[in-house]
């Protein structure tokens, strides 16, 4: 009799499941804010005039958290550099776009 190995019962290319996502699952395109963040940050006017353009750095969450901090930091808003920091890493990345948005004016 032949042992079977893990290589016998991993998935082959083309034993990749296909058709609808399952159901209660919405696609990307689909997805409804999960959070009231996610729609206060449309609806309320950012805690500053400070303008910042995110599209132009990388897409890293650091990397946000980092150029946002600087750009209050050189627009003297140092009081609000921690607790930005403190809120923006307190979820997911969604919940850290909102957050930018709710301090400064993103582009």
């Amino acid at each position: 009799m032949q042992e079977s190995t893990d290589r016998d019962t991993q998935p082959k290319s083309g034993d990749l499941p296909t058709g609808d996502p399952p159901t209660g699952h919405p696609s990307a395109l689909e997805r409804q804010p999960h959070s009231q963040t996610d729609v206060a940050a449309n609806e309320v006017e950012p805690l500053t005039d400070i303008k910042v353009q995110l599209g132009a750095i990388d897409g890293n969450s650091f990397a946000i958290i980092g150029h946002v901090s600087q750009v209050l930091r050189m627009h003297g808003r140092h009081d609000l550099v921690t607790p930005f920091q403190k809120e923006a890493t307190s979820g997911d990345y969604d919940h850290l776009l909102a957050t930018c948005q709710r301090y400064v004016r993103c582009s």
